[in-house]
């Protein structure tokens, strides 16, 4: 894989410490957002979501915003993500961060150990010798 970027890198005309990185027509110029938008809504239809679906689960250009900030969240010093993404605050910056599913894990882990469920034991066999464990309550 390091070879193949390095290979886009040493053909890309934009290789100035100051090009941006999704650059227009020319190097001084950012890419228009249109071009973006539209090769993310052709990205969704070419894995089967058309029109309806994208606009029934809500899914638009913006929404990888949000994405890039959730994941980049805590793996990145909070200025330097600030200055990425563009915002000028950190209430902001919040507002773009969404629980990804291994922190609902960390939160479904936690509640476990506090509500931990007492399971019933299993009826025995008929002619069974042991005696199901019981649960003894002190009532001291």
């Amino acid at each position: 894989m390091a070879k193949e970027l390095e290979a886009v890198i040493i053909a890309s005309r934009y290789r100035e410490a100051d090009d941006l990185i999704f650059a227009g027509y020319c190097r001084e110029l950012p890419i228009n957002k249109h071009v973006l938008q539209n090769s993310f809504y052709a990205a969704l239809r070419g894995i089967g979501i058309d029109e309806t679906a994208r606009q029934e689960r809500g899914l638009v250009w913006h929404s990888t915003r949000h994405t890039f900030n959730s994941l980049m969240r805590g793996k990145i010093d909070g200025g330097k993500l600030m200055r990425i993404v563009g915002h000028s605050n950190e209430r902001t910056n919040l507002m773009y961060t969404h629980a990804l599913p291994e922190d609902l894990a960390a939160v479904r882990n936690v509640q476990e150990s506090i509500f931990a469920v007492v399971k019933k034991p299993e009826p025995q066999e008929q002619g069974s010798s042991e005696a199901a464990p019981a649960l003894v309550e002190d009532n001291k």
